[in-house]
């Protein structure tokens, strides 16, 4: 079983698990949100992927959870990952950060074009750098995409599912 955490505000929260609970189908594969409310009965979750999507102070109480995840940072927040320097971790930044690893290079009011910018490592691959059109609408925030296009990859899910939110 895959364990994914994310944090986020709340409507990012309410977006992301519609999407993933009805849309989104991958075996063996849990979405947990983590607040911090609950992020000290989160300490024993061996996470494969935790998503950080808002600024936070409080990433030091989950460092038993860090050894060998995938961290997928918002690179348009700032927020202390000086915790990360001592763990074996993989990270992938999204944002509107021109270093990021996934990033926009167009949107328009029906699509966005989510450019992978550097090679992404999985367990099973590799994900190449690429450009993927993503249709939207109005309403659904950048930065919840980026989220559901790295989830989707990371875990070899195919991209089709997305292509129509």
């Amino acid at each position: 079983m895959y364990f994914v955490g994310i944090i986020t505000d709340e409507k990012s929260r309410k977006y992301l698990n519609k999407i993933v609970n009805t849309q989104i189908r991958i075996d063996k594969f849990q979405v947990i949100f983590i607040t911090e409310n609950n992020v000290e009965n989160m300490k024993n979750i061996c996470f494969d992927t935790i998503v950080i999507n808002k600024k936070i102070d409080w990433l030091g109480v989950l460092k038993n959870n860090l050894e060998n995840t995938k961290i997928v940072i918002n690179s348009d927040i700032y927020t202390d990952f000086k915790i990360l320097r001592d763990f074996n971790v993989r990270v992938i930044s999204y944002g509107f950060n021109s270093k990021a690893t996934v990033t926009i290079s167009s949107n328009t009011e029906e699509c966005v074009q989510i450019c992978i910018q550097r090679n992404i490592l999985t367990k099973k691959d590799k994900i190449e750098q690429q450009e993927i059109n993503i249709y939207k609408n109005e309403n659904e925030d950048i930065y919840d995409i980026m989220i559901l296009v790295i989830i989707l990859l990371i875990y070899n899910k195919n991209i089709i599912s997305l292509l129509k939110l």
